[in-house]
């Protein structure tokens, strides 16, 4: 697997596989908080969509949408957020504040944890 850092515009990331070799991208203008979102979104695209030719996250991230972003986000979700531990969740905002603490950032974990403990996808 290959990670790569980019400006990217409006594309917060995406996942390709161009001759076998799997492939992230993501927008090297995020945050680092939202860049480790970003790149556990893509990486369940990498495993669960393999498949797929070429899955892109544009302007919204953690956005409820189709079913292979919505499994995306929620193994993000299972990726980041450890189980249904308190401590482990508030945790999670000591690191967000740790690393920014940008508004954005903190709708980002909520929207994180919305796909940890929820079905609706």
């Amino acid at each position: 697997m290959i990670v790569l850092y980019d400006d990217l515009g409006d594309l917060k990331g995406y996942y390709k596989h161009p001759r076998g070799r799997k492939v992230i991208v993501v927008n090297s203008l995020l945050s680092k908080f939202a860049q480790i979102i970003v790149l556990a979104h893509e990486l369940g695209h990498a495993i669960l969509h393999s498949g797929s030719t070429v899955a892109l996250m544009h302007r919204h991230i953690l956005q409820y949408s189709s079913i292979m972003e919505n499994e995306a986000n929620k193994f993000a979700a299972e990726l980041l957020l450890n189980g249904y531990d308190t401590d482990n969740i508030e945790y999670s905002y000591c690191y967000c504040d740790e690393v920014s603490n940008d508004e954005n950032d903190r709708v980002l974990l909520e929207r994180l944890r919305e796909f940890k403990f929820s079905n609706k996808y």
